[in-house]
């Protein structure tokens, strides 16, 4: 995005945006690029190392559709940093919503995850979540919401801000899920493994600002 207020202005926009389109590859299943740059799913752009960039993603295990894990990395900015503690804090203190009629069973706060210490990578970080419990009898199941975020560092390209959700759907709003999430256990072993697996890229050649002057 970017503001546009002359003719020249979006010329130049145009040209930019262009060559960075020029620049893209496909990417093969499990490829890690070695140069600097920016991968996204079966896609990478390279570029010099100091572009800012916002990257977010979302991805679900076919086993479980109704469980989304979402992935939100970018450099750190002055007007957009993140303020893991707050947004840890807030997932932990999630409460059911209010009932909309007398005969609803609402659901029922059954554990809150924090917030607490975390790693994600070798990156200490904060997580916080809460898991509710909806339904009744044997039509009981879990709805969950776990944040994991590391805030990164301003002024430097090399330590972004990485933060992941991992949320259930509403099968009230997205009417094509024919199951319930699975278990609360399940799922977060799932996050356990996507936060462990996280981990920083030496590129070649190296990032600038490891480059001795």
């Amino acid at each position: 995005m970017v503001k546009m207020n002359t003719p020249s202005d979006k010329g130049a926009h145009k040209r930019d945006f262009s060559a960075m389109l020029a620049k893209f590859r496909a990417r093969a299943a499990n490829e890690i690029p070695t140069e600097p740059g920016v991968c996204f799913p079966y896609g990478f752009i390279p570029d010099d190392g100091r572009t800012v960039v916002e990257f977010k993603q979302s991805l679900r295990y076919s086993d479980a559709p109704g469980v989304l894990y979402t992935i939100e990395t970018g450099t750190v900015d002055p007007r957009r940093l993140k303020s893991t503690p707050l947004l840890a804090a807030a997932h932990a203190g999630i409460n059911p919503p209010p009932a909309t009629e007398e005969s609803e069973i609402r659901p029922v706060v059954i554990q809150r995850i924090g917030p607490h210490s975390i790693k994600i990578g070798g990156l200490s970080a904060l997580q916080g979540g809460g898991v509710l419990q909806a339904g009744s009898g044997s039509k009981k199941y879990d709805i969950y919401s776990v944040f994991s975020g590391y805030s990164g560092w301003l002024g430097t390209a090399v330590l972004p801000y990485i933060l992941v959700e991992m949320h259930t759907v509403n099968r009230e709003l997205a009417t094509e899920l024919k199951q319930s999430p699975p278990p609360f256990k399940q799922s977060k072993a799932r996050l356990d493994i996507l936060l462990q697996s996280m981990r920083w890229r030496p590129t070649d050649p190296t990032m600038t600002e490891f480059q001795r002057k």
